[in-house]
Formats: structure tokens, C-alpha cells, sequence
């Protein structure tokens, strides 16, 4: 009888969030028209093609997608590191449409594949595996992110692959793969950064190294000109970005309260207390502080980098399950909230609108910055084994 009951959730939860993402890909992409103007891929097909051709990578793509699409008034332009360019080059083999349509496929294979790998960290049912599953696939975040067809399930791939060799004691290879997601998105850096002191020195050499190294593999393929324009021209312009719906930066906080030149002042001291933090945490490592610090502290945080929380949402719901105590499930409520909570909030006071739309991001700096007693259980600690055993 319970297995037959736990079929039928199956079944329902199978059936439940197939229709959610039907009704989602179809009100969003269909005509295809839609999807080649109100996304950002654009930035990754055209950088790709211009590498490919021989010219400057960055700067304005009004014109290329003008060409190739037809549509007028794109004001996007490319701002990835040279690695990342070089990396997602190879969108450009295929026509527009159909590498539009892979790297959507591509993103939901590799989103699948990093939660189910963190999910075999925990002894979970067959059944909690498929709501969380579901969960996942159903977040604000990553539906924002396939709206906008953006590439951060690579990293959160990098991300649950460095937790799950941190956890095994694997310095160097947790350091690997944050040094990539660094690579590609620089604000992972705090990855690797803001940890415990234990090996806090091989962390910050190998993650560098790899950093370093993207840097260097990125100048030699792009060349002095294209690396030099990244960091003088195109890093520069990302305050136009500051403000707008779906930027949680405390950065884009000051700037829609009005506040602008305190924006990067605020986030100095945010950082400084990370590194507080991270240092009074002796051995203990909490996984949503860890997720949190990343995005706090970057100048562009965008909804779709919020599918970095999943892992941590993941890990609390099992503190829930085992514990059954009133933080854990506070914990639980305020990740599932963040993860869920609508890009933006009309009210009648403009500034009550900004403060409200921006409660993620008051949630963030709540796990970033929060310091719980070691004599508490720590069954999530990174240090320690697998969980499930």
C-alpha cells in the first residue's frame, strides 16, 4: 500500500511539474521570435561569432543582432570574462535558433545533473527526492534563468562537485572547481576565500592558480586588446545594471533607494564581515553561508545566480527531517521563500515596493552573516562524510 502510495505521489509530482513547465516554456518561447529578443544569449552567440571572426569581442551588439535576427533596439552587450567567451564559442557552430534551443537543453540537463548529484549526498525517499526535484525545477530562479537562457547551471554543477570534494577532504579539487566557477563569473572567488582557516593557504593557492590560469588561457586566445577592454570598459558599465528588477546586489539596494554612493562602501563592510565570520567559524562550515557570501558580495547579483541556494535548501530541508526543531525549520521557510519570491512587488509607496522587492536579499545577508554555537549539531558541517552514510 505504500508503495503504491508513493507511485501515485510520483506519478502526480511527474505529471504536476511537466504541465508547470509546459505552460512556462510555452508562454515564454513560443513563436521562437520571442526568444531570439527577450534573453541575453545574444551576449554569448554574438561575443562567440565576433571571437570566431577575428574582431573586438565586446561592445555594443545592436548591430550584429539587427543583422542576423532582424530585431532593432538590443542594448545588451557582452560582459563575460574572455574565458567564458571562449568557452561558450562553440554556440556559434550552430545557426541562432537551434544553438538557442541546445543551450536550453543543455541548461536543463546540467541543472538535473547537479541536484540529483547533491541529492545523493542525503539518505532521502524515492518520493522527497521528486518533490525536491521538482522543487528545483519550478524555482524563481532557475525558470528566470531559462527566460534569459544563461549558463549558471555550469555553475552550480562546479559548485555541488567543489561542496561534494570539500566534504570528502579533497582540498585541492574543491579548489579546482571553484577556481573554474571563478573563472567563468569571478564572484565565486569568495568560494574558496571565505571558508575556515584549516588549509586555508593550499585553498587560496589552487583557487587562485585556476583563476589565473582562466585569466591566461582567455588573453592568450582573445588577445591583450579584448582582455583590456573587459576590465577598463566593459567592467566599469555594469552600474547601468544597478537597480533594475532582479539585480539583488546591495549595490542595485542603494541605487533604487536612492542611496547610489553608498552602494560600494555597503559592500565593503559586507565583505569585511564575511571574512569575520568565516574566521570565528573555526572547522565548522555552514553550506547556505557559504552559497550566501557568494552572492552577497557580488556586484551583479542576478535571480538566476540564486540557484546556488538550491544545494543549501536541499541540505536544510534534511536538517528539518532529522532534527525537527523550530530553527531548522525557520531555515527551511526562509530559503523556500527566497527561492520562490516574485522578482518584484507593487505597492502604493515606491520605497516600500523597493525594500520588499529586495527581502532575498535581507535573507542572504542573514546566512552570510549569522554565527550559530559549535556545540551545535553539525551534521552538515562540510568536514564531515557523506551524509547519507
Amino acid at each position: 500500500m505504500n508503495r503504491l502510495l508513493s507511485s501515485l505521489i510520483l506519478g502526480i509530482l511527474c505529471c504536476f511539474t511537466g504541465l508547470v513547465f509546459y505552460a512556462f516554456l510555452t508562454q515564454n518561447f513560443l513563436p521562437p521570435q520571442r526568444a531570439t529578443f527577450f534573453d541575453d544569449f545574444p551576449n554569448y552567440y554574438f561575443a562567440g561569432k565576433r571571437f570566431m571572426e577575428g574582431i573586438p569581442v565586446y561592445g555594443p551588439l545592436e548591430q550584429d543582432v539587427s543583422h542576423t535576427l532582424g530585431l532593432q533596439g538590443y542594448k545588451a552587450y557582452a560582459s563575460d570574462p574572455p574565458f567564458t567567451v571562449l568557452a561558450l564559442t562553440p554556440v556559434v557552430l550552430l545557426s541562432y535558433l537551434v544553438s538557442w534551443w541546445c543551450f536550453i537543453a543543455l541548461s536543463v540537463v546540467l541543472f538535473f545533473f547537479a541536484i540529483t548529484l547533491w541529492l545523493d549526498e542525503y539518505n532521502f525517499s524515492p518520493t522527497a527526492r521528486m518533490l525536491l526535484i521538482s522543487m528545483s525545477y519550478l524555482s524563481q530562479p532557475f525558470l528566470f534563468l531559462l527566460k534569459k537562457n544563461h549558463f549558471e547551471s555550469i555553475l552550480l554543477l562546479l559548485f555541488v562537485c567543489g561542496l561534494r570534494a570539500y566534504k570528502r577532504k579533497s582540498i585541492v579539487m574543491s579548489s579546482v572547481y571553484w577556481g573554474l566557477a571563478a573563472g567563468l563569473k569571478l564572484f565565486p572567488t569568495v568560494w574558496f576565500i571565505a571558508l575556515p582557516n584549516r588549509s586555508l593557504t593550499k585553498r587560496l593557492f589552487f583557487g587562485c592558480s585556476i583563476l589565473l590560469l582562466s585569466l591566461l588561457i582567455g588573453w592568450v586566445f582573445l588577445g591583450t586588446r579584448n582582455v583590456s577592454e573587459f576590465f577598463s570598459v566593459t567592467l566599469p558599465l555594469s552600474p547601468i545594471w544597478q537597480g533594475t528588477i532582479g539585480n539583488y546586489s546591495i549595490i542595485s539596494l542603494c541605487t533604487a533607494i536612492g542611496i547610489t554612493q553608498w552602494g560600494y562602501p555597503m559592500l565593503i563592510l559586507a565583505g569585511l564581515a564575511v571574512l569575520l565570520r568565516w574566521r570565528n567559524a573555526h572547522t565548522r562550515v555552514d553550506i547556505a553561508a557559504l552559497s550566501a557570501s557568494a552572492l552577497l558580495l557580488a556586484p551583479l547579483c542576478w535571480l538566476n545566480y540564486f540557484i546556488l541556494l538550491l544545494p543549501a535548501c536541499i541540505d536544510a530541508v534534511y536538517q528539518y527531517s532529522m532534527l525537527r526543531t523550530q530553527k531548522t525549520l525557520l531555515h527551511v521557510i526562509m530559503l523556500v521563500l527566497t527561492l520562490f519570491y516574485p522578482p518584484s512587488i507593487e505597492l502604493a509607496s515606491p520605497i516600500a515596493s523597493v525594500l520588499c522587492s529586495f527581502i532575498p536579499l535581507y535573507i542572504l545577508a542573514y546566512f552570510a552573516f549569522r554565527l550559530e554555537p559549535l556545540a551545535e549539531n553539525q551534521s552538515h558541517s562540510l568536514s564531515k562524510p557523506n551524509l547519507s552514510q
